[in-house]
């Protein structure tokens, strides 16, 4: 702004007055900033719609606005501490110096002198927690009945005139989609889009739109990376408001008009993997220009993305609101990635959203963290008799707080990878636990134990390090091995017939393709289950390319001709005993078609046939030729029909992001062994269960006296629909810890 308030005053510092009633609430009314540098606070029922004026609310974030700066101390607490001046009520008042500039623009907007504005930090005595406590359970109700709610973004910086340009031209094209039949409307009326068309003129002109340069798409994402769009508290204010405008210096922008740009984003498919976020994420996110983390804040700017795509939330849609509402475990989850401050933000901020009854949840900042988070994940295990709180539980790697029971969820922290079921296919109704409930106890919702009921499945025997990211060579060769020795471990213990879920009852599967479906979560191109014939291909294709990739890491090796005229391509393995000591590729083909089943879908002599051929045409990847070249049209032809990239890359997606903080298990289970995903956290040793009222297995570390920790979800082909009651009918009463 253009100037700042005065910087010495002779005034004592405000104190506040205490507040009539838990329900009654300030409001400022600005006075004449040019020559008074002042604001008024008035008291007000909100109980009391027919005595309560008209007012707007401000959205804003408390500390730095822009794009994630190389910060400093100094910088730091430039920002973070009230240090400007304003008069209040014949006192000082100090606000920090992005709200400072908020006063100024609010002044000078025309008309907004003679309104009131509710403001958080200066409305809230932050010092008073019994009030600041009671201001925030109704901060869902104050959004609400505000006239409107205008959103400081913060003052210009080198993005804002071409972003504004960017969302001016994308608004023309998108639409606010309500439900996901709308969505998917929408989405097939761009399937047209590719990733290469994001970067070339001639598309923008099929959109009718002007075309978007790269530094406009650079100057996009510097503006929707801002920290504003990533605060927990803006899932409330945006989904509560009557309308909403936003504010970048002296630019106004509508929310709804900034939807439809988003929305448009996100309807075209090719969007997520587009060049542009590749080629602009690393452009702007280096160590040279203001950020340090390129996934967190991208994550930042998708996450605002879904607040506008809610299907079970309100909606705010040209100035109406839906009146749906969703519960808190959907609202935790789908607003994971957003910021807080004061970590118990991150459950606080979503309580006046929900239309689950709330008890004894209630706002209390006197308490620690760990126990605010605990009292909630007991909460919603007794709201809904059941456990599907392990699904918010993210990656030990990624806990911060040693203070939380093993069960407990750090809200706070990310949950890379999401729950079991996210990403797991249209349709999805797991529960391991068939019919059986978990029932409540009658503790306090602080206690840190939780009692639980369930059955052992068995113990895991070996964690897999299965690599199957299209990384370095070595990577690669580990991955390959790693795979082909849990395979035959699993392989030769399986029974004749493992149940295929969601076909016939007679209907079965191979150990092959129960290993399949295992790394895919039984998903292919977001259906379960996975239909057969299209996972087999993809899944074969995918085989042959790790074990041309493994063999050209021999192939740098004095001794590859021998190698490979014998085909005894020798694994990386650490213990020869653990394949039975056959030491070849060729030796373990031969044991592992011995286990498949007449009619299966995934068969080794499938893959050996596929393999040959690849091998016998000198098939070429990565530039690379293996075995005795042949003609090039022959090569062509193997590349165009079995091993182009589109020949796995749905199988390959879906496993990476079923892998993605997982590994894969063989597990014990009586006289088999189990192929299990489970998380990577696990170790040998610990053990499977399926616990009463859980939707996935469960993978617990076991302490002593029946008390356990809990590591992660599981995933089990063949035992994710309750049928563990009839396979393991022993239960157990245990305590998680």
């Amino acid at each position: 702004m253009s100037q700042s308030p005065s910087a010495t005053s002779p005034r004592p510092l405000y104190t506040y007055e205490p507040l009539p009633s838990k329900t009654h609430i300030r409001l400022i009314r600005l006075n004449d900033l040019e020559k008074e540098q002042s604001f008024t606070l008035t008291v007000h029922d909100l109980a009391s719609p027919s005595t309560l004026p008209p007012f707007t609310a401000l959205s804003y974030t408390w500390g730095f606005p822009y794009l994630n700066p190389n910060s400093t101390a100094d910088s730091d607490s430039k920002w973070n501490k009230p240090t400007d001046q304003f008069g209040c009520n014949g006192c000082t008042f100090l606000v920090r110096p992005n709200l400072s500039n908020a006063l100024m623009m609010l002044h000078l907007a025309e008309g907004q002198r003679e309104e009131l504005v509710w403001i958080d930090a200066i409305c809230i005595d932050q010092g008073n927690i019994a009030e600041r406590e009671d201001q925030v359970m109704m901060m869902g109700e104050i959004f609400e009945r505000a006239e409107g709610i205008l959103a400081w973004l913060g003052t210009s910086d080198e993005f804002t005139d071409d972003a504004l340009k960017v969302i001016q031209n994308l608004a023309t094209v998108g639409k606010v989609c309500i439900g996901e039949e709308e969505m998917e409307l929408e989405r097939q009326k761009y399937d047209w889009v590719t990733t290469a068309d994001l970067l070339e003129p001639e598309a923008y002109e099929k959109l009718g739109i002007e075309f978007i340069t790269l530094k406009e798409w650079r100057a996009w994402f510097g503006f929707v990376s801002r920290p504003y769009f990533c605060r927990a508290w803006i899932v409330q204010e945006v989904l509560k408001a009557r309308k909403m405008d936003m504010c970048i210096h002296d630019a106004i922008i509508t929310w709804h008009h900034f939807s439809k740009a988003v929305h448009f984003l996100e309807q075209v498919r090719a969007w997520g993997g587009s060049q542009i976020i590749n080629k602009v994420i690393a452009d702007i996110f280096n160590p040279e220009t203001k950020a340090e983390n390129s996934v967190d804040t991208w994550n930042s700017a998708s996450s605002l993305l879904r607040i506008g795509a809610r299907r079970h939330v309100a909606l705010v849609v040209g100035g109406t609101r839906s009146r749906d509402r969703a519960g808190l475990d959907a609202l935790l989850q789908d607003h994971r990635d957003t910021q807080a401050t004061d970590p118990r933000d991150k459950v606080y901020a979503l309580l006046g959203l929900t239309s689950d009854p709330l008890g004894d949840l209630k706002v209390d900042y006197e308490s620690p963290v760990e126990v605010i988070y605990t009292r909630t994940a007991r909460h919603l295990c007794r709201l809904h008799e059941d456990l599907r709180i392990f699904g918010h539980r993210e990656p030990n790697r990624n806990r911060k707080n040693k203070n939380l029971p093993s069960w407990v969820p750090e809200f706070s922290a990310k949950h890379d990878g999401g729950a079991m079921k996210t990403g797991a296919g249209r349709g999805n109704d797991w529960m391991a636990s068939g019919g059986e409930t978990w029932k409540p106890d009658n503790g306090l919702l602080e206690d840190r134990e939780l009692q639980v009921r369930g059955r052992l499945l068995g113990v895991v025997n070996s964690v897999c390090s299965l690599l199957l990211s299209r990384g370095m060579m070595d990577e690669r060769w580990q991955g390959w091995g790693n795979l082909l020795w849990l395979f035959h471990a699993t392989s030769s213990s399986c029974p004749s017939k493992v149940q295929a879920h969601g076909h016939s009852p007679d209907a079965t599967i191979s150990p092959l393709e129960n290993l399949a479906r295992t790394l895919t979560r039984d998903t292919f191109r977001g259906i379960s289950p996975a239909p057969s014939a299209e996972l087999a291909n993809q899944f074969l294709n995918y085989l042959i390319d790790q074990y041309l990739h493994s063999y050209g890491k021999l192939e740098q090796t004095p001794e590859a001709s021998r190698i490979w005229n014998t085909r005894q391509i020798k694994l990386g393995y650490t213990d020869a005993a653990q394949l039975n000591d056959s030491s070849s590729i060729g030796d373990l083909l031969s044991v592992l078609t011995s286990h498949e089943l007449e009619g299966s879908h995934l068969r080794w002599d499938t893959f050996n046939s596929r393999l040959d051929k690849a091998i016998l045409y000198g098939t070429r990847v990565n530039g690379v030729y293996f075995g005795e070249q042949r003609q090039p049209a022959t090569v062509e032809k193997i590349l165009e029909l079995e091993l182009r990239e589109h020949a796995f890359k749905d199988f390959e997606a879906q496993a990476e992001a079923s892998l993605n903080n997982r590994t894969i298990y063989s597990v014990a289970c009586g006289d088999m062994v189990q192929v299990v995903l489970g998380p990577a956290d696990g170790t040998r040793g610990d053990e499977v269960w399926v616990l009463d009222g859980a939707e996935t297995p469960v993978v617990l570390r076991k302490m002593e006296q029946g008390r356990y920790e809990f590591v992660g979800e599981g995933y089990i082909q063949g035992m994710m629909h309750g049928e563990a009651l009839e396979r393991f009918p022993d239960v157990e009463d245990i305590v998680l810890v």
